[in-house]
């Protein structure tokens, strides 16, 4: 788990670094407002990364709405962090956001208005891919600690068939770790270039 909660934090670390984090002002709770970043946004507003108060009865509603248990590594990323967005790994991971106290609903949304027939086949869809898929754990698959592997499947066969993308959920994030190091020093380096004479 600690591997999950250091690339998590290195990836708000760094985009408050970069400039900080903004969304519609609507979206944002008061909570999350970031109120130390001032700028000229236009119909939106600053928000910030908070600690996690989702309850273990939280996740036991959403292991009821799935009809699995969750894997731990899983569960304990959701009492991490609260955020808006979370977008990882190489073709764009955006795990669905999470608000204190709208986990449940957030996810069942989320779902039912993109995914709805995936968890009747046992896929757990937990992150957008990119704009043309979705990132889930195989529930197919036995595990007796439901370390379940991650899959993705897209829309453009109907989210038929699957492609197996990690090994299980904290596998995962030590793939997102080397992308998003790789992505920190491209941008690092972009800024140190000085720009071409004309």
């Amino acid at each position: 788990m600690n591997k999950i909660k250091e690339v998590v934090d290195k990836y708000f670390a760094f985009m408050q670094e970069i400039g900080g984090l903004f969304a519609p002002e609507e979206q944002v709770p008061p909570g999350m407002l970031d109120l130390d970043r001032k700028g000229d946004l236009e119909y939106s507003v600053f928000w910030k990364p908070i600690n996690s108060t989702v309850t273990d009865v939280e996740i036991k509603k959403l292991e009821n709405y799935f009809g699995h248990e969750l894997p731990t590594a899983y569960k304990n990323f959701l009492k991490h962090r609260h955020f808006l967005e979370l977008q990882l790994g190489e073709y764009g991971v955006s795990f669905f956001k999470s608000i204190p106290e709208k986990l449940v609903s957030d996810t069942k949304e989320e779902i039912e208005e993109y995914y709805w027939n995936l968890i009747e086949r046992n896929y757990l869809p937990f992150a957008q891919l990119s704009d043309y898929g979705v990132v889930a754990f195989n529930a197919n698959k036995e595990s007796t600690e439901n370390d379940y592997p991650i899959v993705t499947l897209t829309h453009e066969d109907e989210y038929e068939e699957t492609e197996e993308y990690a090994a299980n959920f904290e596998g995962m994030f030590k793939e997102f770790d080397s992308h998003l190091e790789d992505w920190i020093q491209t941008r690092k380096s972009k800024e140190k270039t000085p720009p071409n004479n004309v």
